[in-house]
Parts: structure tokens; C-alpha cells; sequence
């Protein structure tokens, strides 16, 4: 099943949908194999950065594009060891709602910058967008 801008039900993050007769539809997750390469990459990126920010990210044609305009800024903290996700060594794995998300933007976006990510223990929290790359997609 596709993502659709201003589709209000997620089935992929939900796993379960209700029909018009509150009946369970079992639908399936989306995974992490279920992403291109390019999304991957930045699934991946999330999950390295632990916490911190993405900076600068391209979308072209809805993929995000890391460009030489993109930084990594980490946000290190000195009181407590590090703990990597547990996907991190993973082939595959369900999407986390938050991964589905960042990607139904990135279709909205389709062509354009996303200014910041927030990442926090490796999941995109939170993106900064112009205005203008939502008015003119």
C-alpha cells in the first residue's frame, strides 16, 4: 500500500486499520528493505547520529540526496556511554511511525531542502522546512 499526502490513516505504522464496520484489517508493515536505497542510507544516517541534526538535505523527486551542502552535527553527551539502536546491525526491520512519516514528507516535498532534522536515539523526531517548499510542491 502506497502513502498518500493527507491520507489520514497510516496502516503501515499501525499494523491494523478499522473498516467502515469497525471490523481489524491486518495490513502489512512497512520495512526497512521496503525503502530505496536512498531512504535507506538516511535511515541509516539517523541511526549513527543517535542524537544530533541532519542539516542541509536535499530532496530530489522525493529521495532524500546528500549533498556537499549537508552536515552531520552530533549532540554528545559526557555523563553517560553511548547505546546504538538495536536495528543499527539489522538487515531488515519494521519502521518506526516516525521513519513512515519523515517519508510521506519527503513525497510532499518532492523537490526541495528540508533545513533540519532533530534526531533523537536515532530516530527523526522532528524536521525544519521553509514554508515555500510546502506552498510550491
Amino acid at each position: 500500500m502506497e502513502l498518500l499526502p493527507g491520507n489520514p490513516v497510516v496502516p503501515h505504522v499501525l499494523g491494523t486499520i478499522l473498516s467502515k464496520r469497525n471490523r481489524t484489517k491486518k495490513m502489512p508493515l512497512l520495512r526497512f528493505v521496503d525503502l530505496s536505497a536512498e531512504r535507506q542510507a538516511l535511515v541509516r544516517c539517523c541511526q549513527r547520529t543517535d542524537f544530533g541534526k541532519i542539516v542541509g538535505l536535499a530532496v530530489c523527486q522525493g529521495q532524500p540526496a546528500f549533498t556537499d551542502q549537508t552536515q552531520v552535527i552530533l549532540d554528545i553527551k559526557l555523563d553517560s556511554d553511548p547505546v546504538a539502536r538495536p536495528e543499527r546491525d539489522l538487515d531488515d526491520f519494521a519502521l518506526c511511525a516516525e521513519i513512515v512519516r519523515l517519508c510521506s514528507r519527503l513525497d510532499n516535498i518532492r523537490d526541495g531542502v528540508i533545513d533540519q532534522i532533530e534526531v533523537r536515539a536515532g530516530i527523526p523526531r522532528r524536521i525544519v522546512i521553509k514554508a515555500s517548499e510546502l506552498i510550491h510542491s
